[in-house]
């Protein structure tokens, strides 16, 4: 049997590719070092995300302001009809004026809690793309608003890691990435409106219609601030979040090894 001859080279000739030499090809070009595109080392911008959620939180700040008119007026169609200038009948517009609103109020609600949750874990796989170190996983930096008791502390330590994660200077390691002061603020102010919406429970259970009418009107025009603060507050926050993430993407695309942390 013949021994066997190793095939010609490309450009027709006899010699053959040495596999001992140097590497022709570069190794960035290879895949071997080369940046990663964000398509392939799971980055994806929560800008579009974090706009929607900004619109909706204004759109839920339009709302209360609308309830807070409405609640005023109702007050004012009350004493009317108190003092015996108006028939009882008239409430019955106020009363689909409640019904409308508080329906908007609540779809708009759904819509921001869904969106919520799909912001919470998109940012928190960016900033495991960036190589931060997470202890929540994208599920449970969404999850923990929905855990009785937990939901008063773990929602915020869920966003203080995704902040000091997608820290913009990518020299800055994530343990050492400073908080804003925006993000207690904005906590206080989402505690503060669940807090006086356990409160509007007990408002107004008295057996007196229309006095009823009148404390839960009240109610709403106090109630409402902590509403709107919390929302504005919360527009601000994903949309800090968002621009911190994509200007530490276009400064050191994610995948790249962090910083040893400096003690």
């Amino acid at each position: 049997m013949s021994a066997s001859r190793p095939p010609d080279a490309p450009d027709g000739g006899t010699h053959t590719a040495n596999p001992y030499a140097a590497p022709t090809a570069s190794l960035d070009a290879a895949g071997l070092g080369a940046v990663v595109p964000p398509a392939a080392n799971g980055y994806k911008s929560a800008t579009g995300l974090a706009k929607a959620i900004a619109a909706l939180m204004l759109v839920d700040v339009l709302i209360q302001l609308v309830l807070a008119v409405n609640a005023f007026m109702t007050i004012g169609v009350i004493r009317e009809i108190e003092a015996g200038r108006v028939a009882r009948t008239a409430l019955q517009s106020v009363v689909v004026r409640f019904g409308g609103l508080g329906g908007l109020a609540f779809l708009t609600l759904i819509a921001i809690i869904i969106l919520w949750c799909l912001f919470m874990a998109r940012a928190n796989r960016n900033a495991r793309a960036f190589g931060s170190p997470m202890s929540m996983t994208p599920g449970w930096a969404a999850g923990w608003f929905f855990v009785p008791i937990a939901f008063w502390w773990k929602p915020y330590e869920a966003m203080k890691e995704i902040w000091q994660g997608s820290d913009p200077d990518p020299s800055v390691h994530p343990w050492q990435s400073r908080v804003s002061s925006l993000l207690p603020w904005w906590w206080c102010a989402y505690l503060l409106r669940n807090l006086s919406g356990i409160a509007n429970q007990f408002i107004g259970k008295g057996n007196d219609h229309l006095r009823n009418l009148v404390e839960i009107c009240q109610a709403e025009l106090v109630l409402m601030w902590p509403s709107i603060a919390a929302a504005l507050l919360a527009a601000a926050v994903v949309l800090a979040v968002a621009r911190r993430q994509d200007q530490r993407q276009s400064r050191q695309p994610s995948g790249a090894p962090l910083p040893a942390p400096a003690f």
